[in-house]
């Protein structure tokens, strides 16, 4: 799915280095963005924003060394991870 995702922000933005790195950013904020949902819903908006600072501060730096340099797939793995614990959520 990342390779069609690059692909598809190279052809509209052409080869350029914002593309290859444009869908690497998106999973990014998708990922913050169902945190904060998750979080939200669940407890509140305070333990919403609570999550997405822990989540920036564990990982925002091996993420902002990982950005130079073309590595697919590094990042797309979290939104899964995000989406499971939404979905384990609902069980209880």
């Amino acid at each position: 799915m990342f390779i069609w995702m690059q692909a598809a922000s190279m052809w509209v933005f052409g080869v350029n280095e914002f593309a290859a790195r444009l869908p690497n950013a998106l999973c990014g904020i998708i990922t913050l963005l169902v945190l904060f949902h998750t979080g939200k819903k669940y407890f509140d908006e305070r333990f919403g924003w609570l999550w997405v600072m822990v989540y920036l501060g564990c990982f925002s730096a091996p993420f902002i060394f990982q950005v130079r340099y073309y590595r697919p797939g590094i990042q797309p793995v979290h939104i899964p991870r995000a989406f499971a614990i939404d979905r384990i959520g609902k069980w209880h």
